[in-house]
């Protein structure tokens, strides 16, 4: 299955200094396109990860 018409990949790079990630202490973070967010959140919990918030609606997308 190809990626949607409009995705695309961003290099995003962060001050050393930022607190965007916070509460994690990674330094960097993916972001992906799936087709079930919320499937795909399952599988992360199920994995054993720990989720931080919500899921947030947007007119342009979810993301959680």
């Amino acid at each position: 299955r190809g990626l949607p018409s409009s995705a695309y990949c961003v290099w995003g790079p962060f001050d050393e200094e930022t607190h965007y990630f916070n509460p994690s202490l990674k330094e960097f973070m993916i972001n992906l396109i799936v087709d079930d967010l919320d499937g795909a959140l399952s599988q992360v919990e199920e994995g054993g990860a720990t989720l931080v918030g919500g899921v947030e609606e947007y007119d342009y997308g979810r993301f959680g």
